[in-house]
């Protein structure tokens, strides 16, 4: 009954339905609402696709500003290529926990998640995760010989208040509303630091390149206002913009062209899952639109071990799902209205290795080249779900599953890793430390020399943490 629900649920320039005649968008980014987080991408960083469709945010805090919150520690196989072990991250794995809130369980993927000290109790799940859940504790022998766990998944989606912020409300407006104080994004850290005069923050400042120029490293900026250039100085440089961004400023700083850097992206798939006995049920109100359960996949069907995430669908736009239906328009309409109560979506996430056609490179005329070419063939971790679920009521087929192309996943990495291979010129050390500019450091996911099946934003939290303490111990404890 809200006069304006358009205005979020639709938007003055039809953003909500971006999906219906443009390339897929994360249903989460093309809310009218969380519009900003792309605003003006493509203009300041335009980039060419090369099978590989980036997607990028230049606004404060970056995409996770509108990212799914999912938080999980990496263990020692997961950082099996990183010059450091698990231990080494768990101080700020646990600083982390007790600053952001994370809600979460004790359950059978508490030891693939790690950590379970600090924890906000689990948030409420949607009737069709409930009766999932309720059927896998109930049968837990049979899906562990097909090698999968399920369990709660860690969320920053608060289920009890932390400090200013609310907890959960279950209004579903997670796709709707950005800034809602239960889920953490990193610009409300930026935010208090810049309020505090901890940190110096320029606002409309586009970081084209760096220069190492004897101590000191010269930072060039141009304000986006007037297009006019100004230096900065430093005497180090972390680097943070994100996997790609990154990559963009240290190709621009060296007026690189011919360098290939390598390009990770976990290959996702999705596949819908209908439970009949909720067909035509109405759409539940009262849940958060976030992950709602999590399962684990290590058996003989993949090398490395899967991670699974089941999202509810009362909280995206049924024109989500409109090219998706066979049918005329009003058939689709129809359907979705009954179909979609009943429906919940699986999404696997695989663990990415470099590959010798995914790279970025810097072309002649400025844009990032993303390049694709080298993608696994997927589909026998998903039949085996397909299989587990039946005994459950949980109705599927293989040919319903499909891949995210290349660049939807949005889970970059790996542009400038941490590596000992020379091959890489602009590789990283063990603290970020570029190896082309000693004085600059990255802080971000590009430094990540593979990219396992669990979403890496906690861990790029806390791998900057430890980058940042290397730099203050460099600089004898001052930043």
């Amino acid at each position: 009954e809200d006069p304006a629900q358009a205005d979020y649920l639709i938007g003055e320039n039809l953003e909500s339905l971006h999906n219906l005649h443009r390339p897929f968008m994360s249903p989460k980014l093309k809310g009218p609402r969380f519009s900003y987080v792309t605003h003006r991408s493509s203009e300041l960083g335009p980039t060419e696709d090369l099978g590989f469709h980036a997607t990028q945010s230049y606004a404060m805090g970056g995409l996770a500003n509108s990212w799914g919150a999912s938080v999980y520690r990496y263990d020692d196989e997961d950082l099996r290529a990183f010059p450091f072990k698990s231990r080494e991250l768990d101080p700020y794995y646990d600083a982390l926990t007790a600053e952001i809130g994370i809600s979460g369980g004790h359950d059978d993927l508490s030891d693939h998640f790690g950590g379970k000290s600090g924890l906000q109790p689990p948030l409420r799940v949607d009737r069709l995760a409930g009766r999932l859940l309720s059927h896998y504790e109930n049968h837990r022998p049979g899906f562990h010989r097909r090698g999968i766990k399920i369990g709660r998944p860690r969320l920053t989606l608060l289920s009890e208040p932390l400090g200013e912020r609310d907890a959960c409300r279950y209004d579903n407006l997670a796709f709707w509303q950005p800034g809602l104080s239960a889920v953490y994004s990193p610009s409300m850290t930026l935010e208090v630091m810049a309020r505090d005069r901890r940190v110096d923050y320029r606002d409309g400042c586009l970081v084209e390149s760096f220069t190492e120029a004897g101590s000191h490293v010269s930072v060039k900026l141009r304000r986006l206002e007037d297009g006019s250039v100004e230096e900065l100085q430093a005497r180090r440089v972390i680097l943070a913009a994100g996997a790609l961004n990154s990559a963009r400023i240290v190709l621009q700083s060296f007026r690189d062209t011919k360098t290939r850097l390598p390009l990770l992206e976990n290959p996702t798939t999705l596949t819908p899952f209908v439970h009949p006995a909720f067909i035509g049920a109405p759409v539940q109100r009262d849940g958060h639109g976030l992950a709602q359960l999590n399962a684990v996949y290590e058996g003989p069907r993949w090398d490395s071990p899967v991670k699974g995430t089941f999202y509810g669908y009362s909280s995206p736009l049924a024109s989500d799902v409109f090219a998706d239906f066979p049918l005329a328009a009003r058939g689709v309409i129809a359907c979705s209205k009954y179909l979609l109560p009943a429906i919940t979506v699986l999404q696997l996430f695989y663990r990415s290795l470099p590959a010798p056609g995914n790279h970025v490179f810097l072309t002649d005329d400025g844009r990032l080249a993303t390049r694709c070419s080298t993608l696994p063939q997927l589909g026998a971790v998903e039949t085996s779900f397909i299989r587990a679920l039946l005994p459950s009521g949980f109705l599927s087929h293989p040919r319903l599953s499909k891949p995210l192309p290349a660049g939807n996943g949005i889970h970059y990495a790996g542009t400038l890793p941490m590596s000992l291979d020379p091959a890489i010129p602009h590789r990283t050390d063990a603290v970020g430390r570029l190896i082309s500019a000693p004085r600059v450091h990255v802080a971000d996911g590009a430094v990540f020399p593979e990219l396992p099946a669990k979403n890496h934003t906690f861990t790029v939290m806390a791998v900057a943490m430890r980058v940042a303490d290397a730099v203050a111990d460099d600089l004898g404890g001052r930043l």
